[in-house]
């Protein structure tokens, strides 16, 4: 489920995809007869093939089940969990979930993930191929500012989410309660 931080992920898809669909509507010319696979299969290969496309979900899954797996003695001993995503009442330094309920909450998240960086991968890749399409003799020059802009909007992203409004807090150690009660 995309939620109000994706909202600018969003549209800067959309954004993307009317450029693309502007540049792929020039006319292009040229004298060169190449043999050139599909511009769909490309794109295609290209996300289904960069690992970046999967990297971010495996990582953030690993490392959040690691934090769940290791924090629920605690929990069973009184701690609460700092996380409001990950309580009972959603609010902070409260009861923990059930452990398959925060397991499910970890999955769900890391395929949000997952379709965040394939759609951000699949509108560069688009965008790439539009502007090889437009400027056939400049692969080079396309490729490299391509690369450059995956990885700028890959390091926005990550500052977003980081600074963002209820960024994923599930790291921080739990903290015991006032009056420890045992569940």
């Amino acid at each position: 489920m995309l939620t109000r931080q994706h909202f600018p992920l969003r549209l800067a898809s959309t954004f993307a995809m009317i450029l693309t669909l502007v540049l792929a509507s020039a006319p292009v010319a040229s004298a060169q007869d190449e043999k050139r696979s599909s511009a769909f299969a490309d794109v295609v290969k290209g996300v289904v093939f960069d690992p970046t496309t999967y990297a971010p979900a495996l990582i953030g899954y690993d490392a959040t089940m690691r934090d769940w797996n290791t924090s629920q003695p605690f929990f069973r001993n009184g701690f609460v969990e700092h996380n409001e995503r990950f309580t009972v009442t959603g609010q902070p330094d409260d009861t923990a979930l059930n452990y398959m309920v925060g397991r499910n909450q970890i999955f769900k998240d890391a395929m949000a993930a997952f379709a965040v960086s394939a759609a951000q991968n699949a509108t560069s890749r688009i965008v790439e191929q539009a502007l090889l399409q437009r400027f056939p003799n400049h692969r080079k020059v396309v490729k490299s500012i391509g690369m450059r802009s995956l990885g700028m909007c890959r390091r926005w992203l990550s500052w977003r989410f980081e600074s963002g409004p209820s960024p994923d807090s599930s790291a921080s150690p739990p903290t015991f309660p006032s009056s420890p009660s045992r569940f």
